[in-house]
């Protein structure tokens, strides 16, 4: 992120008494482990707070953002100045959403990997849940969904596997037999 994007997403967080994390490769950085929004994010998620940093002065390059609020009703007016310097990706059941850079997604990045590996596309698998997944998904020769995946991914003609938590990769790849069985 650039450090003026970073300041502006600050500024909107702050407006609305949300919360922010900012990724580096190294740390993740939020602006305070005791913001009310921030412990109820986490414990919704059912994540512990450790492993995350207050953010100091110094100046970190972030890779990735998150942002999150307490009130629902302020999520129309937050989402749309936010989208207009970033991509969006909501969390189904969070009023949280994924920041990305503009015109920066998954699928750019997949499409690197797969030049870079010179690897033919029907052998490129890519597992998803969540709509921020979709350019990936269209990047591959297998896209799959899992079975709690966001309605709109549904429907589009993906390959389908159950829940992450019903073993779903592990049952797509012994199904297709990429895998043997254990």
């Amino acid at each position: 992120f650039k450090d003026e994007d970073v300041q502006r997403i600050k500024q909107i967080v702050n407006r609305y008494h949300g919360f922010y994390i900012f990724e580096t490769l190294d740390e993740m950085y939020v602006d305070s482990l005791s913001s009310p929004s921030f412990i109820a994010f986490m414990k919704g998620w059912g994540q512990a707070l450790t492993g995350f940093v207050e953010e100091g002065q110094q100046q970190q390059k972030y890779l990735i953002s998150m942002v999150g609020f307490f009130d629902k009703t302020i999520l129309p007016q937050a989402e749309k100045e936010l989208l207009a310097f970033t991509d969006l990706a909501s969390h189904k059941q969070f009023s949280s959403y994924d920041v990305n850079i503009k015109g920066i997604h998954k699928g750019l990045g997949v499409k690197k990997i797969i030049e870079y590996l010179h690897v033919p596309l029907e052998n490129i698998y890519a597992f998803a849940d969540g709509i921020n997944d979709l350019e990936m998904l269209q990047s591959v020769g297998h896209p799959v969904i899992v079975a709690n995946c966001v309605e709109a991914l549904k429907h589009r003609g993906f390959e389908e596997t159950d829940d992450v938590l019903d073993d779903g990769f592990y049952n797509y790849l012994t199904a297709n037999k990429l895998i043997k069985a254990l």
